[in-house]
């Protein structure tokens, strides 16, 4: 499948502009407040057309901008006080936004060596940004390992993982999760288990199925039937099919909830998404007539 997808550079332009340009091995177009590029990402067995816009502008509209872009890559130098300014507002920016945006955070610099430890940084970032990945010191020739890690973010809706570190991330995972399950938030929690799962399945470990099923677990007890059918798709088809059967279900129970209401444009609507869900995931006529 071909993805047309844009993405926003942002931080430090003196550092990124000339980055980028050695990176792509050409300028890029000035576009007043941005320069831009394009580039053609293959992806697992996709195609990603991506338009890379680097902000060149302070007083660009920053809360206008972010909302509509598919993905975001900073440059940032975290021993520099100014940047770490900017890069809080951008933040609080971020957290107005309804939807998650991919985000991939590049630690560098103009000499193009931090002088930090690059496990200790990658792992604080991992803490206070879980949603975040980062890369530290990575040169420009090694663009594209982001690049490829954001087109997978915004392909498959899930945070960016870096498959390089992956196994670095785990056991910081295995905290989160433990925290937000103690917290009894089953979302967060699940999310972050079914990342370790996927981790567990690039390595070939035996446990994967396992994690796979802890994650399914705790969105089924949430009700989201439909993330817990797609976990166990992979390995259990006859459970999947019972949770897509109770997330169809859980649709037509939400037409009847508007249909009672005298809503009955929307219970119909519900009841048109049900019955199109139900043919194309179950192939279940009975559920369709209902």
């Amino acid at each position: 499948m071909r993805y047309i997808f844009k993405i926003i550079v942002l931080g430090n332009f003196n550092v990124s502009i000339p980055y980028l340009s050695t990176a792509f091995n050409e300028l890029g177009k000035d576009k007043g407040q941005y320069e831009e590029w394009h580039r053609e990402i293959p992806v697992l067995d996709n195609i990603c057309e991506i338009e890379v816009d680097a902000i060149t502008s302070l007083t660009a509209d920053f809360d206008q901008i972010i909302p509509s872009v598919d993905g975001i890559i900073y440059f940032l130098n975290p021993l520099v006080n100014e940047e770490i300014e900017f890069f809080q507002m951008i933040l609080d920016i971020l957290e107005k936004v309804k939807r998650n945006i991919p985000t991939g955070i590049v630690y560098y610099s103009e000499d193009g060596i931090l002088p930090i430890s690059v496990t200790d940084l990658l792992e604080d970032t991992w803490i206070k940004f879980p949603d975040f990945e980062a890369f530290v010191n990575l040169s420009p020739i090694f663009f594209n390992q982001a690049l490829h890690c954001l087109s997978l973010a915004m392909i498959s809706g899930e945070n960016p993982l870096d498959i390089e570190n992956a196994w670095l991330r785990y056991p910081i995972l295995v905290m989160q999760a433990n925290y937000y399950y103690n917290k009894s938030d089953f979302y967060n929690a699940g999310k972050i288990i079914k990342k370790m799962a996927f981790i567990s399945n690039i390595f070939n470990r035996e446990n994967n199925y396992i994690i796979s099923e802890q994650a399914a677990y705790l969105f089924s007890k949430i009700n989201l039937y439909q993330e817990t059918a797609n976990i166990l798709s992979h390995f259990d088809l006859r459970k999947a099919n019972e949770y897509k059967k109770l997330y169809a279900k859980a649709m037509i129970r939400e037409g009847n909830k508007l249909f009672n209401k005298g809503d009955y444009r929307f219970a119909a609507k519900q009841y048109e998404n049900a019955a199109q869900w139900s043919l194309i995931e179950l192939k279940e006529r009975n559920l369709i007539v209902e």
